[in-house]
């Protein structure tokens, strides 16, 4: 009784451990699987291309396919922070980078510091940290509404393995008022 009671009380606060990607399409999506939201973000690394939007309806369920974590203007700074999860594959990017043209940022690390940094990070599947290492990010819309722009470029990780990201774009409201 008590390994049934534990499983449902993870099963509340991890709804979809345990569910197999295939039962959910989130492989092969058909036409019993849609993408819908206000949000749409597409990228392709190792040649395989992703795009997704907030939600995903499949099997009569609606699942968080895209979360958007922090995505607004940085005040009196002239920047704009864009962090969203591809909940689907747990990869994050997060970018703090100009509010408008394009910010290159190459060699970043992370500093302890209390003020905003230009950079670029992604989290890969396996949760390890890549750090840009040479990143482009376009943005070509901030306003109070949404963000909007392109990401590209090489990232690198501390053990020095490094993983290219092509095509990065992303349409996404603004979160942080």
């Amino acid at each position: 009784m008590q390994a049934l009671l534990l499983t449902a009380v993870l099963f509340i606060f991890n709804p979809l451990q345990g569910i197999s990607a295939e039962k959910f399409n989130f492989r092969r999506h058909g036409p019993d699987s849609t993408y819908f939201g206000n949000a749409v973000v597409s990228y392709t690394i190792k040649g395989k291309k992703t795009t997704i939007k907030n939600l995903l309806q499949t099997g009569g369920q609606n699942i968080t396919a895209l979360h958007l974590n922090v995505v607004g203007l940085i005040p009196k700074k002239n920047l704009v922070r864009v962090n969203f999860t591809n909940s689907l594959t747990h990869e994050v990017f997060d970018f703090i980078v100009a509010d408008k043209g394009t910010t290159v940022i190459q060699h970043y690390k992370p500093t302890l510091t209390v003020e905003e940094e230009k950079k670029a990070v992604y989290m890969s599947t396996s949760l390890v940290n890549f750090y840009a290492d040479n990143v482009r990010v376009e943005i070509s819309i901030a306003d109070e509404k949404h963000v909007t722009g392109k990401f590209s470029g090489e990232f690198i990780s501390d053990n020095g393995t490094h993983v290219v990201i092509k095509a990065g774009s992303f349409d996404i409201p603004i979160t942080v008022k």
